[in-house]
């Protein structure tokens, strides 16, 4: 009888907190306040960034932008299930979809029902070629849609040759870990519309739209305004997750074993990744700054260009090594003195800029500001050491500081090791 008692209590309890709106309930779906959570694009602390992110890469091969979710529900299990209604565009029309995915508390996120609004079996057949790609109207004002980041991308290269961008006349678009689109464009220049081309790479989850291979009507134009046309496709960061050397479904895997051949090759063994920089151009360049065991005990430092095809193996076109560094007793490498201008301090895509930006930030903490850099020099580790001798105070009572600032690209890792204050210099 008391066991009856007991459950009709907790029964009872369970059911008002349902009709007003209380915790969740395990085993049943709950509605998922969007109205509070309306930020979950951007805020990577929403558990629905998460889902919004995966669900992207899932519907990437259909060529669908702006996903809007407007009805989430949620259900407790041994961990979460997320059933999401939304609507998203296509070409020129807006249509729903429903998932349903499984988020564990420990593990990968999994898909259990994916629909699209209509079946899309036909649409997957495009992967791989050309297809043309239907410009629609008013795309300027959908700042979530494709052609609205490529016309932006288009307008702000066009205009550092000081033409100016009229539209769209014809594109193809084609799968390639993200979309590649072939443009064909009018712009416009001293009053006189002339055609253009270019590629244009896109990947929204990463928030990547890249212009490469632009050529104008005007070939003058390219000569008398931009006399280093890749500065179009230059390097950029590629940052990366140490699992990528070794998760054969990961960009970077085939890359990194490119260059454990190339190295075997020279009798040499790959040490550590130091930094990895991508630039779009038919394909992707990855120029990747690694370190190398040699049989003797010493280490050195190497470059490596590896060329990737949008289609095709990857091929090493450069490979450069350094002078050869020796052990320490802990197997870190010996300080080597680096160059450095205002450019490479101030660029939030290199290491050192990282480090650079790491020292004034905490030196704003202590009501400190630099003024002047005065020695820069690194250290390979499991990741590089930067250390940094810098001038700080009033411009009539400078002092000298020294800080080592431990950067690890893979992990985002950006830490002060060391930072000190008022030290002797030689001179």
């Amino acid at each position: 009888m008391q066991k009856v008692i007991i459950c009709l209590l907790i029964s009872l309890v369970v059911f008002s907190q349902a009709r007003v709106g209380g915790p969740t309930k395990v085993g049943g779906w709950n509605d998922y306040d969007l109205e509070k959570n309306n930020d979950y694009k951007l805020n990577p602390q929403s558990p629905l960034n998460m889902i919004y992110k995966l669900l992207l890469q899932r519907v990437q091969k259909f060529l669908i932008s702006n996903i809007n979710f407007y009805h989430v529900q949620t259900q407790v299990v041994k961990g979460m299930n997320y059933k999401i209604e939304f609507s998203y565009e296509q070409g020129n029309q807006t249509k729903n979809g429903l998932i349903q995915i499984y988020v564990p508390i420990h593990g990968t996120p999994e898909f259990t029902i994916v629909k699209l609004q209509p079946n899309q079996e036909k649409l997957g057949q495009m992967v791989g070629g050309w297809q043309d790609y239907e410009i629609e109207s008013g795309f300027q004002s959908k700042p979530d849609s494709l052609l609205f980041r490529a016309f932006q991308q288009l307008s702000k290269e066009l205009k550092e040759k000081n033409v100016e961008f009229v539209r769209f006349d014809s594109i193809q678009s084609k799968i390639v870990s993200g979309i590649l689109l072939k443009v064909n464009f009018t712009y416009e220049i001293n009053g006189e519309e002339k055609s253009g081309s270019c590629q244009i790479y896109d990947v929204s989850w990463e928030k990547i739209t890249e212009v490469s291979d632009l050529q104008l009507e005007d070939e003058n134009i390219i000569n008398e305004n931009n006399n280093n046309i890749q500065i179009i496709g230059g390097y950029s960061t590629f940052e990366y997750q140490q699992d990528y050397l070794t998760n054969s479904q990961n960009e970077l895997y085939p890359i990194f074993k490119e260059l454990l051949q190339s190295l075997k090759k020279v009798g040499l063994f790959f040490h550590n990744l130091i930094t990895v920089e991508r630039q779009l151009v038919n394909g992707f360049n990855y120029r990747i700054s690694f370190s190398y065991l040699k049989l003797d005990g010493t280490i050195g430092k190497g470059q490596v260009i590896i060329y990737v095809p949008f289609e095709g193996k990857p091929q090493v076109t450069s490979l450069k090594f350094d002078n050869t560094l020796t052990l320490t007793d802990n197997g870190e490498g010996q300080w080597q003195d680096m160059e450095f201008d205002q450019e490479t301090l101030k660029n939030p895509q290199s290491g050192l800029g990282q480090a650079y930006k790491k020292l004034v930030a905490e030196l704003v903490l202590k009501s400190l500001n630099v003024s002047k850099i005065l020695k820069v020099s690194q250290q390979i580790v499991s990741g590089v050491n930067y250390r940094i001798t810098f001038q700080y105070g009033k411009a009539d009572n400078l002092k000298t500081g020294e800080a080592v600032i431990f950067v690890q690209p893979w992990t985002k890792t950006i830490e002060i090791k060391s930072l000190n204050f008022n030290i002797q210099t030689d001179a």
